[in-house]
């Protein structure tokens, strides 16, 4: 009897042990950002959601299987301030906010920060500046949240800019056409921009790759991947203007993912996270995780 009893009981905590790992190796998620990571105010934060169903934060919660706190909000730039003068919705003021309303940052939560577009798209002047604004701003937050005790951080740089439908070129007969944005032709300068940006991003990050766990996504080369590799049957146009079709698309509009292009997203970021968290650190494993690009395998027609 008393060794049935040591045996069920050994069993028992085996299991509490396997559920604990499987937990993931994170107790939650805080993302801050712009339009890219906006999921809408269902949690108190957010403006919308600019894509056809869902964003990438969201689907990599889920494969975590840890808790979303969304802080990102649409036409955010890296400062206090959006497009409007309100002193709200901006990178520094996400970090306020949240320091402010949730107290100090933990040390068991991921910290996600992926902004910098806007600071580019609406700048006026030398582009340089607004690079160096942004990264500065970039660093500011980041001090602050590790200075509140976050001891995990993700940074995503800049895609391409120059493969949107803003920039490519090839959607210059949609103007006036009740865009939000103007559409130019302007790829190489697209693409340079967003490079200058992350070159100075990787700079500034380097004192805190010893400093914190901090993993780097390189969504530039993702994107460029997308095209190069013929991920989706249209990289070029917008999902938006062209609905219904059976055709997978890159973006939904003139600089924001599919809902398909956030999935391969989240696939990226979680990737990232599984190279530097590894099961016997906790890590969840992930029963469809079908290797890069896949997800889209099944959807083709």
């Amino acid at each position: 009897m008393t060794r049935r009893i040591i045996i069920a009981a050994n069993l028992i905590i085996g299991l509490l042990l396997a559920l604990s790992a499987n937990a993931g190796a994170y107790s939650g998620i805080v993302v801050f950002g712009d339009s890219l990571s906006d999921d809408g105010p269902a949690d108190g934060y957010g403006l919308r959601i600019s894509s056809n169903d869902r964003v990438w934060a969201d689907y990599l919660a889920e494969r975590l299987r840890v808790g979303l706190l969304d802080m990102a909000y649409s036409s955010a730039e890296t400062d206090y301030h959006p497009a409007t003068d309100s002193a709200k919705w901006g990178f520094c003021w996400q970090i306020d906010e949240y320091l402010n309303a949730k107290g100090p940052a933990s040390g068991d939560k991921l910290y996600i920060i992926w902004i910098g577009g806007n600071d580019l798209l609406k700048r006026a002047g030398d582009p340089r500046v607004a690079i160096n604004k942004a990264v500065t701003n970039i660093v500011f937050g980041m001090e602050r949240l590790i200075g509140a005790g976050a001891k995990h951080l993700l940074v995503m740089n800049l895609p391409n800019l120059g493969l949107t439908p803003m920039m490519n070129g090839q959607n210059l007969h949609m103007n006036g056409q009740g865009l939000r944005h103007r559409l130019v032709d302007n790829p190489t300068g697209g693409a340079e921009m967003a490079a200058a940006f992350n070159k100075s991003l990787r700079h500034v990050l380097a004192p805190y790759r010893q400093s914190v766990n901090l993993i780097e996504v390189d969504v530039f080369a993702l994107t460029n991947q997308f095209v190069a590799k013929g991920v989706f049957d249209n990289a070029i146009h917008m999902l938006m203007v062209n609905q219904p079709t059976d055709e997978t698309y890159m973006f939904w509009d003139t600089h924001h993912p599919t809902d398909d292009a956030h999935r391969l997203i989240a696939d990226a970021v979680y990737r990232a996270l599984a190279r530097v968290s590894p099961p016997a650190a906790g890590f969840p494993t992930d029963p469809d995780d079908r290797g890069e690009f896949q997800y889209l395998a099944g959807r083709r027609p």
